[in-house]
């Protein structure tokens, strides 16, 4: 399976705390049972310092870091890249995908309790999987929104905290508030005989690491140590824990961190930490006070007899732990694949888009595996075949819904796919080559394209960046792209007219090189392509997509170019046909001409109308550029010198006849 795991936290080696090292141990265990993993979590933004010291254990999953990782987690599980998002974060619940197939892919670890008072019934859906990091969580969510969760209590790698030998100091894990840190400085002040060691942890800023460093030094008993990556040497200098959590922990995984050394652990009663704690260890009440803390202390302080007895339970504690571990790992698995097994046989929804895969002569199945893939629910696919054609060999594992149709002899290709047009009921249509291959990535961007924007739909498939055959950056967003242009004079005059004529998508043949796999044919507004209820009868399929690569359209009182990507293997020279050098003085008029020339060539009389042209496409211009249009295109004079001039004799001896 397929698992991306999702952190709004800072992790590691930026932040080191239990949430990062569950994550990281229960990614590494993953994949060691055959399973792709990664972990998506927040890039830093705070000013803390980094724990000290290097990852010595191998990091067997990838890491990306994104200022949303909401947005992201979502962006890949529409686009078919994870089967499944296990989020660690707050506010999960105001993030849940809209759209039903994602949805029920997202699960929400809850590993604490500071988010789950603001939940009730209505917070999620009953079909929403939650997962519990201890019993204590999951009877606190089903308290409060009726949904009883799976409990997996969290993955512990002994080998990253065993140590040959322990030392002799009481050791106090992450000194904030919530954790107990106004009680430990008041034990240790009570226990001026007794070492301790507070060891930070969290992203503890700079200035109050400081203000702490200063209280320990004061009390003589108490040092401060750097957080750090290896845990090792906090074990090897501790001889007891202490957990004196002030708030309800989810479970407490540092109590089985130092038992797996046979250091007994004395703790507070809260939340989950009975769970972590059994009876390797000194369980205090949630209430108690300096008095009871220095009590339980002394008695495993000064008597060696208690001390051994309470290691051996540690021991023995950590050692049923490790088969717990195997249960839950199990148990996930159970979940998740019970999950796969549920979306098959979810129907789908009406497409967003459709992607129809043109007939050729070999029977190449290439794009339609890669479709397969996808996992869309907002894609329809239609394979065109030649009649008599044998379907392309498909890969046997995968769901394809496909719909066969065959050309009919007598009928033209392109008046065949309009047909097939006008009976679809889709946003955007993609048409493809037998043996193209398709990104995740394009998918999502087709689901999720704005219906107004083609020039949005560009970016989001392409958001890395998009290049010309002359390797000239042409997109990678609408601030980058002004960047760009700003030093290049083809980009400028194309950024100029981009927002002039109010095109979405500009006229030329984008060279996609983003992603090696992207091998995408052209994508279409549907109601755009329907403008053109009439289109020429076209046999061969390069003169079919020659004609809808370079058609513009008016929609709106604005010029739409449908052609938004082009197959990257396809070089030519049109981007210089469509934006000559402005060496002439005249490249504007130029750029007019190719965009003019489209709109009569696609009977631009039945949408250019002049109770339209002084709102829409040319109501900006001056009246003596207007006459240069005129002059130059002959079959537009009627409908601009209606839209333009009151008094038409004034200027008719202007023009030629």
């Amino acid at each position: 399976m397929r698992i991306l795991f999702v952190s709004d936290h800072d992790f590691l080696p930026d932040r080191v705390g239990g949430r990062e090292s569950s994550i990281d141990e229960l990614a590494n265990m993953l994949i060691k049972r055959g399973h792709d993993i990664t972990v998506l979590a927040r890039t830093k933004t705070r000013n803390t310092r980094r724990p000290a010291g290097e990852i010595y254990w191998p990091i067997l999953y990838e890491i990306e870091r994104v200022t949303n990782v909401f947005g992201a987690a979502e962006r890949y599980l529409a686009s078919g890249r994870y089967d499944f998002a296990i989020y660690s974060a707050k506010k999960f619940s105001d993030n849940i995908s809209t759209v039903e197939d994602i949805r029920r892919r997202q699960i929400l670890y809850v590993r604490d309790a500071t988010e789950i008072d603001d939940w009730d019934e209505s917070t999620f859906q009953p079909s929403q999987v939650l997962i519990a990091n201890s019993h204590f969580i999951a009877g606190r969510v089903q308290m409060r929104t009726g949904l009883y969760p799976h409990v997996v209590l969290p993955i512990v790698d002994f080998s990253k905290y065993r140590v040959k030998e322990i030392g002799g100091d009481v050791t106090f894990i992450n000194p904030v508030r919530v954790k107990g840190m106004e009680l430990a400085f008041a034990i240790a002040e009570r226990n001026p005989e007794i070492s301790f060691r507070f060891i930070l942890c969290w992203d503890i800023e700079t200035r109050e690491i400081k203000r702490l460093e200063n209280r320990a030094q004061s009390l003589g008993n108490v040092t401060m140590v750097e957080a750090q990556l290896d845990a090792r040497p906090i074990y090897a200098s501790s001889r007891m824990l202490m957990v004196p959590s002030q708030w309800e922990e989810g479970f407490g995984r540092v109590v089985l961190e130092a038992q797996c050394n046979g250091i007994p652990v004395i703790a507070a009663a809260r939340g989950g930490i009975p769970e972590a704690v059994d009876d390797g260890g000194i369980l205090l009440d949630g209430d108690a006070g300096v008095e009871e803390w220095s009590e339980a202390l002394a008695s495993l302080w000064n008597d060696q007899v208690i001390w051994q007895e309470m290691s051996k339970k540690a021991i023995s504690r950590a050692e049923n732990f490790l088969t717990e571990m195997e249960d839950n790992l199990v148990a996930l698995e159970t979940i998740l694949g019970e999950i796969l097994h549920r979306a098959t046989k979810l129907q789908f929804p009406v497409p967003k888009c459709v992607a129809i895969v043109l007939p050729s002569d070999t029977h190449s199945g290439v794009a339609l595996n890669s479709l397969r893939d996808q996992r869309c629910p907002h894609l329809d696919i239609i394979q065109l075949r030649q009649t008599g054609q044998a379907n392309p060999d498909l890969d046997e594992a995968g769901d394809v819904r496909v719909t066969y149709r065959d050309l009919d002899g007598g009928e033209s290709l392109s008046r065949h796919l309009f047909a097939i047009l006008r009976e679809t009921e889709c946003a955007y249509v993609v048409l493809l080559r037998p043996g193209d291959l398709v990104d995740p990535e394009f998918i999502y961007a087709l689901s999720n394209a704005h219906l107004n924007s083609l020039w949005t739909a560009a970016v989001a498939v392409c958001d890395a960046g998009v290049v010309n055959a002359d390797g000239d950056v042409i997109v990678s967003s609408t601030s980058t792209f002004k960047v760009s242009a700003a030093n290049n004079s083809k980009l400028t005059l194309l950024e100029t007219y981009r927002d002039e004529f109010g095109v979405s998508a500009l006229i030329m043949p984008w060279e996609v090189t983003t992603f090696e796999r992207l091998q995408i044919g052209l994508m279409f507004r549907r109601d755009a392509l329907l403008l053109l209820d009439n289109p020429p009868d076209f046999e061969s399929i390069g003169e079919l997509l020659a004609y809808l690569r370079f058609g513009a359209h008016l929609i709106g009182g604005a010029v739409y170019v449908d052609r938004v990507l082009c197959w990257s293997g396809v070089h030519g020279d049109a981007l210089t046909a469509a934006l000559p050098e402005p060496a002439s003085g005249n490249a504007r008029d130029d750029l007019w001409d190719v965009v003019i020339e489209q709109l009569v060539a696609n009977d631009f009389t039945r949408h250019l109308k002049p109770a339209n042209i002084s709102k829409g496409l040319f109501g900006h211009l001056p009246k003596h550029r207007v006459l240069s249009l005129c002059e130059r295109h002959p079959a537009l004079r009627e409908v601009l010198m209606q839209a333009f001039f009151d008094d038409v004799t004034t200027v008719s001896g202007v023009l030629p006849e």
